[in-house]
């Protein structure tokens, strides 16, 4: 652990920002710094600014030659003159006994950018992990009263990250989740899998990953999936009578089919258009109605329909709303 050796001897320099930020007042000293010493162990520092002209900072090393290999810890204040922040730092094992109080000394290298001490060992910022949702954003495709949809943003470049969408404005159940890679500038794109019940609402995205093997910070942001200007049904089933239970299929010689379309989200427009499909193709029964939460249509006959897959579709302005099919055997 030569690091701490040469602060026994006070000849620690530290290669920050440029000079020119310090004269301009901005803080270059503040921040999480790593190296490799020369033995091979791996060294910390982190350097805060306490306020009213003092910096505070914590040294660790994993491996301290001074500790018979153990690792050493040590903190430290100073303040700052032109390029240089000087003070003392005091060192212990840790385990173990402390070492003592040493004079420490970082110097501003303004051409490099790199923390650089006096033996030459090569210190590099920690980079500043960050995960944005602030300019993320939920877009989301309806097709027949389902949903498919896509989240984006921006996270650290490389980064993994777990995408979740929960319900009731965060307060609710997870609805969909998706894994990505964010890529270059930290863009990420994540496909979701919404459930066919998924309705228009607020909903809370939830952000999480790990970037070089660290965890990121959760980042949270409420985001409103919309209706389609069409409306949303929720449930839609025939049966063989006006408001009768659900059924796939009708047996026997059937004269007459109903079914049920029931609204969760109301279209844009006033009115409504059903119509029913035989099994053959042929379009019947279409009518306009009204548009009400339920709406209820049915197709019959003096015969018994044809046997085969009837459908009964709901339209509004041309757009399928949602569909239901029936057997008949």
């Amino acid at each position: 652990m030569r690091l701490l050796l040469r602060m026994l001897l006070a000849a620690v320099l530290v290669s920050l920002a440029a000079a020119a930020a310090v004269a301009a007042g901005s803080d270059p000293f503040s921040g999480t710094w790593t190296s490799t010493d020369l033995d091979g162990s791996n060294q910390r520092i982190t350097i805060t600014a306490a306020g009213s002209g003092v910096w505070q900072w914590d040294f660790y090393d994993d491996r301290a030659t001074s500790c018979g290999g153990a690792p050493a810890k040590g903190s430290g204040s100073g303040t700052v003159s032109g390029n240089t922040l000087a003070g003392s730092t005091t060192i212990s094992c840790d385990p173990g006994p402390t070492l003592g109080t040493f004079g420490t000394r970082f110097t501003l290298d303004p051409g490099t950018g790199k923390l650089t001490d006096g033996f030459g060992v090569i210190w590099s910022r920690v980079q500043t992990l960050t995960l944005e949702v602030a300019d993320a954003a939920v877009r989301v495709t309806w097709r027949e009263s389902r949903a498919t949809g896509t989240v984006t943003g921006t996270a650290s470049e490389g980064a993994q990250l777990t995408l979740a969408l929960i319900s009731g404005g965060g307060s609710g159940k997870t609805v969909a989740q998706a894994s990505v890679r964010a890529g270059s500038g930290g863009a990420f794109t994540g496909a979701l899998r919404l459930p066919p019940s998924l309705l228009p609402g607020t909903f809370l995205l939830r952000v999480q990953g790990v970037s070089g093997g660290r965890d990121l910070p959760p980042a949270e942001r409420q985001v409103v999936v919309p209706a389609p200007a069409e409306g949303v049904v929720s449930r839609a089933y025939a049966s063989t009578k006006r408001g009768g239970p659900p059924v796939l299929s009708i047996s026997g010689a059937a004269k007459e089919i109903w079914a049920r379309f029931q609204f969760a989200a109301r279209p844009s427009a006033s009115t409504v258009t059903v119509f029913w499909i035989t099994p053959s193709g042929q379009v019947v029964g279409t009518a306009a109605k009204p548009y009400t939460q339920t709406v209820d249509t049915f197709v019959g006959s003096a015969a018994p329909l044809q046997k085969g897959t009837w459908h009964a579709v709901l339209k509004v302005k041309g757009k399928v709303v949602k569909r239901v099919a029936i057997k008949v055997k």
